[in-house]
């Protein structure tokens, strides 16, 4: 069962009101249509202006861009680091299967001669 809600929501620098569904059912509804006024009622064609008042100032973008590299940086290395032990875990588990290989060849071989020694003690009996 749908209800409606109603919502004042800000999208875009725009503001509107809308009624929101609220559905309860497992299907993607398609995308709703926002009715809405400009916050800049000023403008003749009701269209938002293209001031620089909403635009960040040139240090607060290189802070950010700064920031972003650092963060970049800093994982990087640290996808670096995991590699590296993700490697040697890799190596660890390729020596042990070397090994675990090695050792069953070995009892299958040890199996074959007591079995041989034993035939040979029935023959001799």
């Amino acid at each position: 069962m749908k209800q409606s809600t109603p919502m004042l929501l800000i999208i875009d620098g725009r503001l509107g009101h809308s009624d929101l569904l609220i559905d309860d059912d497992d299907f993607v509804d398609a995308p709703p249509s926002w009715k809405g006024t400009s916050i800049h009622e000023d403008s003749p064609s009701g269209e938002r202006k293209s001031d620089d008042t909403n635009m960040p100032s040139k240090d607060v973008v290189d802070e950010l861009r700064n920031y972003f590299k650092g963060q970049i940086s800093y994982l990087q290395s640290e996808n670096w680091l995991l590699s590296k032990q993700l490697q040697a875990m890799q190596s660890q588990v390729s020596s042990l299967k070397f090994d675990q290989k090695r050792k069953l060849k070995l009892l299958v071989r040890m199996q074959g001669e007591i079995r041989t020694d034993m035939l040979d003690i029935k023959a001799h009996m």
